[in-house]
């Protein structure tokens, strides 16, 4: 008879309640770590799925950083002069 042929079906196991529980309480510390690195794994999965349908590829047509001005123009206007948003402290 080959190895490969063998089959065997277990139909009962002789284990005390108490190392039953040691067992299973060792085998939910031995998940924890397994369970941070499927949450790592999913968090980059995410990630770049959102990077992806968000259109952060699409940095060829954004405008390009030397076309915005850090101050802002003012009209050439003598008599020009800025409002303000109302509020009850700017009231004239």
């Amino acid at each position: 008879m080959n190895n490969a042929d063998r089959q065997v079906v277990v139909t009962d196991i002789q284990m005390p309640f108490r190392s039953m529980v040691i067992f299973m309480f060792k085998w939910g510390l031995a998940a924890i770590p397994v369970a941070l690195v499927l949450l790592v794994l999913g968090m980059v999965m995410a990630s770049v799925t959102a990077g992806l349908l968000t259109g952060a590829g699409h940095a060829a047509t954004a405008t390009p950083a030397t076309a915005i001005s850090a101050e802002p123009t003012l009209p050439d206007d003598p008599h020009f002069k800025p409002r303000l948003p109302s509020s009850p402290f700017n009231k004239p």
